[in-house]
């Protein structure tokens, strides 16, 4: 395809709570300034003819998430864009929904990750134990817990990762009389302590940003009632929450500044294992021993605190189109203090 001799033409789709969100109008601004025509898709007409297009940005999770529910019109809008794809294989998308899907259920996507970190034990990262649980028979799920080897505490989260404001409401659960509080199915997974800090790992194609958030404070097994709260309140930034207050007798470990470099290793693994080029990892470190846990991995996030996020999104589509100058370096960026120099790709 001679992208070079014609205008590059981009097509996307996105709520308009996303548009909004992330300013997009800019990045329309900054494309045709670019010399590029871009065009928000309507879902409900033929592709083709609204073509044709040499890359598709989306973020479709909305519409993926009701077509496994069983919407007939979300099941068509996701057929349409998929048989559009496959008769135009040239089309760059961004990023292959068969890719995101994979980490729309938890466990699938823990499952990758765990396998992920079992293939380099050195490494010091890891998934906190989890399992499905989807028997209403509380003596049951004592026996999954047991069996896959959690321990209490326990985080219940939704099986859905994506496509719901659902997939962020969560609950803690300190011991075995907690469970008749569990919404089942769900996925359990140990809570680990981590002195209250995340590290969001946020990626645009070749770059890295590292942006520090509050998280849940040390909790600990006991005769406690159940906890619930929802993902956004405790990990957005400049969140206030009761679950993220620290108390000096919380810390009975030393708090542990992240390895860059580490982490910059584990966002490199997780997109190729992926193939996404649009992610968000949270990661904490576990207060007692300094290894990583990475807890959840998002498509297409928010991108808050990321600066020129939109003008890393179009470097990406032309490193996409092959017109990128520096097509083959990583850039790590640390947002918890300065930015670090280029990192060439070993």
């Amino acid at each position: 395809m001679a992208l070079d001799t014609k205008v590059c033409r981009i097509g996307y789709w996105m709520s308009e709570k996303k548009i909004r969100k992330l300013d997009f109008e800019e990045f329309e601004e900054l494309c045709r300034n670019a010399g590029m025509e871009i065009l928000k898709l309507d879902l409900d007409q033929s592709l083709d003819d609204q073509g044709p297009f040499d890359v598709i940005l989306h973020k479709l999770t909305d519409q993926i998430a009701r077509s496994e529910e069983g919407c007939q019109v979300a099941q068509k809008q996701i057929e349409r864009f998929q048989e559009y794809v496959a008769r135009n294989p040239r089309t760059v998308v961004v990023d292959p929904i068969e890719n995101v899907m994979r980490l729309f259920d938890r466990h699938q996507q823990y499952g990758h990750v765990q396998r992920l970190c079992l293939e380099d034990k050195q490494a010091n990262f890891f998934m906190p134990a989890f399992v499905e649980l989807h028997a209403i028979d509380i003596e049951t799920n004592k026996r999954s817990i047991a069996m896959f080897g959690l321990h209490y505490p326990i985080v219940c989260k939704p099986m859905v990762s994506h496509g719901s404001s659902q997939c962020h409401e969560m609950s803690i659960i300190f011991g075995e009389s907690g469970l008749k509080d569990a919404d089942i199915p769900c996925l359990a997974q140990t809570f680990v302590n981590h002195n209250a800090r995340l590290y969001k790992i946020f990626i645009v194609g070749s770059k890295y940003y590292i942006v520090e958030r509050p998280s849940i404070t040390n909790l600990h097994a006991g005769d406690y009632p159940t906890i619930f709260f929802n993902s956004n309140d405790v990990s957005k930034p400049n969140a206030s929450s009761f679950l993220t207050q620290v108390r000096d007798s919380d810390l009975v470990y030393p708090l542990i500044s992240p390895d860059l470099g580490k982490l910059r290793t584990l966002a490199e693994k997780i997109q190729d294992r992926f193939g996404l080029d649009l992610l968000g990892i949270d990661v904490i470190i576990e207060n007692r021993t300094g290894c990583y846990a990475i807890i959840d991995i998002n498509t297409f996030p928010g991108f808050e605190d990321v600066p020129d996020f939109l003008r890393d999104l179009l470097d990406l589509i032309r490193q996409k189109l092959g017109r990128a100058v520096d097509g083959n370096k990583t850039v790590i960026c640390s947002l918890i203090g300065d930015c670090r120099d280029e990192i060439k790709r070993h």
